[in-house]
């Protein structure tokens, strides 16, 4: 007598969870990938400020270098006090455009940034004279302003110190900036 056709052996029940972990682990390992591709827990703060070349206004070019200095400080300073709150942002040939061709609404638009930095460097009976300017875009609304004289002296410790007290001043208003509603 024939032997009865023989039923195919019912698939493990390990092998069916296999055939179904499969797309799964693939799809939850693209997630893992595309996440950690677009990493959005480290998306930057939407609010920028651009930091543009301090002015050398003392008439001596030796000050040229200590304006570009103290341009770079501030802008660590700033970024060091942010705390992730908002962008600093100091490169861009835009911002080391000389004061009388500068255009702040031009800034505004190509880096696309909410305030500026605008500094100058100038002589005064004590010796020298930093002005800085915290000015909204795109109305160009000054915000704060500060004014800050010092003896001549080590250049390089100058330049952290103002850096630091101009930072000092900025910063909190920045950050009261970054919370207020839009």
């Amino acid at each position: 007598m024939p032997e009865p056709p023989r039923t195919p052996p019912a698939p493990s029940r390990r092998r069916e969870i296999r055939r179904l972990l499969a797309p799964a682990l693939l799809v939850a390992l693209m997630a893992v990938i595309a996440l950690v591709y677009t990493h959005p827990w480290t998306a930057g703060p939407g609010m920028r400020v651009a930091v543009v070349r301090f002015d050398n206004e003392t008439g001596n070019k030796d000050y040229d270098r200590f304006a570009a200095g103290l341009t770079s400080s501030v802008a660590d300073e700033l970024s060091a006090a942010a705390a992730g709150r908002y962008r600093v942002i100091t490169s861009g040939a835009i911002l080391r455009v000389p004061r009388e061709r500068r255009d702040l609404a031009a800034i505004g638009s190509s880096l696309g940034v909410s305030y500026v930095v605008l500094g100058q460097v100038q002589r005064s009976p004590l010796g020298i004279r930093v002005l800085a300017n915290l000015i909204r875009l795109p109305d160009q609304t000054y915000i704060r302003v500060a004014s800050l004289e010092r003896k001549l002296g080590d250049t390089k410790k100058m330049q952290a110190e103002i850096a630091l007290t101009i930072a000092d001043q900025f910063a909190p208003r920045l950050n009261l900036l970054t919370n207020a509603p839009k």
